[in-house]
């Protein structure tokens, strides 16, 4: 098999033929990775909606003590999940991104060159991780039991 890094030995065609499927894949992986940080976020800021509805509805006052405690566990069990959730995803995203960093080098100069092309960065953990703090501070400020 041949070396890629090397400059005197060019990739054979079966070889770029791998490497333009590996980049796909890769390329794929980091758009699902993605679609499911969005998917965690929207199915955790509905949970805490629920919450939120349950905790102030009327046709659920007054709380019992024990479900209003639920509650408190809910609202604090929620976002730590989602976050465990999305450290996972971010790392997955992280190694895909290396991956596919690595596979770039390994093509012709003309892709390279093209890719040079400044882009904003996308990485939305962060947004992620304030808006799960904001939802968990309002959702146990409404749903604290109240004496």
């Amino acid at each position: 098999m041949t070396t890629p890094s090397s400059p005197t030995n060019a990739p054979s065609d079966a070889d770029r033929e791998s490497l333009g499927a590996l980049y796909q894949v890769t390329a794929a992986d980091i758009a699902f990775f993605k679609q499911q940080q969005w998917t965690v976020m929207n199915y955790t800021v509905g949970l805490d909606a629920a919450l939120i509805t349950i905790s102030q509805h009327s046709a659920t006052k007054p709380l019992t003590v024990a479900i209003a405690w639920a509650l408190v566990f809910l609202a604090c069990a929620i976002p730590v999940v989602a976050a465990m959730a999305l450290a996972r995803l971010r790392k997955s995203l992280d190694a895909r991104r290396t991956r596919l960093a690595q596979t770039r080098t390994l093509l012709g100069p003309v892709f390279i060159s093209a890719w040079e092309v400044p882009k904003e960065p996308d990485d939305f953990y962060f947004l992620f991780v304030g808006v799960l703090l904001c939802t968990w501070v309002v959702t146990l400020f409404l749903a604290w039991p109240r004496a």
